[in-house]
């Protein structure tokens, strides 16, 4: 595993061919961040495909089209262990913040 790509705007982003885990952040700057037990983190959505990363940012674009008119940032990690690196991040997420991403688990 190596690291995240820059951000990228959602409405443009083109996620990296093969598998890996997306991170999502509402707002520009500290416009964006959100209230958790612990702090706050403009970080709220992470998810992860095992076979594309289209796959991953598509059910995101789905997610957040109806959540209310907000601007959302992507950024993608490429990796051959998706589902094992999303799991890592999210526990370190939820250690940190005291809850997960405001929008993991969400369905589209």
């Amino acid at each position: 595993m190596t690291g995240f790509s820059t951000w990228q705007p959602l409405a443009l982003a083109v996620a990296p061919t093969g598998p890996g885990v997306l991170q999502i952040r509402a707002g520009i700057g500290n416009q964006g961040l959100q209230r958790y037990p612990n702090g706050q983190s403009a970080m709220v959505l992470y998810d992860a495909d095992d076979q594309d990363l289209h796959a991953a940012l598509s059910r995101a674009r789905l997610i957040l089209a109806h959540v209310a008119a907000r601007t959302f940032s992507v950024r993608f990690l490429p990796t051959r262990h998706a589902r094992e690196d999303l799991a890592r991040l999210l526990r370190e997420f939820e250690l940190r913040f005291g809850a997960p991403p405001s929008l993991s688990g969400a369905t589209p």
